[in-house]
């Protein structure tokens, strides 16, 4: 979702050529990346543990 989010803004900076609007997608993507970072991989490290940390390691966080 956070990746669909983030082309989508991207997306109108291309069509409306719109500064205001990259730096608002760029917080966003800031804001979504900080929330993966801070509260999403710590819960399914706790959640999950070992089987998380052996997911973490095959998987990258985005596209890269």
């Amino acid at each position: 979702m956070y990746v669909g989010v983030v082309t989508i803004l991207v997306g109108w900076c291309i069509l409306w050529h719109s500064r205001t609007l990259i730096i608002y997608s760029a917080l966003f993507a800031a804001g979504f990346h900080l929330r993966v970072l801070l509260f999403e991989e710590p819960w399914a490290a706790r959640q999950f543990g070992a089987e998380w940390h052996a997911y973490r390691a095959r998987v990258s966080r985005w596209l890269i």
